[in-house]
């Protein structure tokens, strides 16, 4: 597996609602730690699970995904993390609004990051701790690809539709 795309610091332009928005990686420690301060959640500075942003920015199998406006607000983030299988894993994403154009956005980069990985984007899987000892995990999303053998386009598929209408 490559991990320097991992470790990649890229950030790439999107449009959500008409509003251009920087998504990509963040490794500031303080800025880790305020993860759920701008979505008032349990990881916010004082709640309950705060202490689980010291391990989101300590352990490298977990990076943050934060979606910037042009004055630097955060629209949106979800936690991104490496499987012990050594899978790509998304958890559930917070934002303002637009929550489905925004996890369609997460959805292409976590796709990408596993193709320049040589990896792949799961459903489920188990995500260490490394550093820290405690971690609070509050579900993955299933960001998987659509699947293929679904689809009408798929040679295998159409190969057996083929044989199918085939008179015996």
């Amino acid at each position: 597996m490559n991990m320097e795309p991992w470790l990649d610091e890229h950030r790439s332009r999107i449009e959500i609602a008409g509003r251009s928005l920087s998504l990509g990686f963040v490794r500031a420690p303080l800025e880790v730690f305020r993860m759920g301060e701008h979505f008032n959640t349990c990881l916010s500075p004082g709640s309950f699970n705060y202490f689980s942003g010291f391990s989101n920015a300590a352990d490298i199998n977990k990076q943050i995904v934060f979606a910037h406006d042009e004055h630097g607000s955060v629209f949106g983030r979800v936690l991104v993390a490496l499987t012990d299988e050594g899978g790509v894993l998304p958890f559930h994403s917070y934002t303002h609004s637009h929550k489905s154009e925004f996890q369609a956005e997460v959805k292409r980069l976590v796709q990408k990051l596993a193709e320049r990985m040589g990896t792949w984007v799961v459903p489920a899987g188990t995500v260490s701790t490394l550093v820290s000892k405690r971690w609070y995990d509050d579900g993955p999303i299933d960001l998987t690809p659509d699947s293929q053998g679904l689809s009408g386009d798929w040679e295998l598929l159409e190969r057996i539709r083929g044989e199918s209408t085939t008179e015996v």
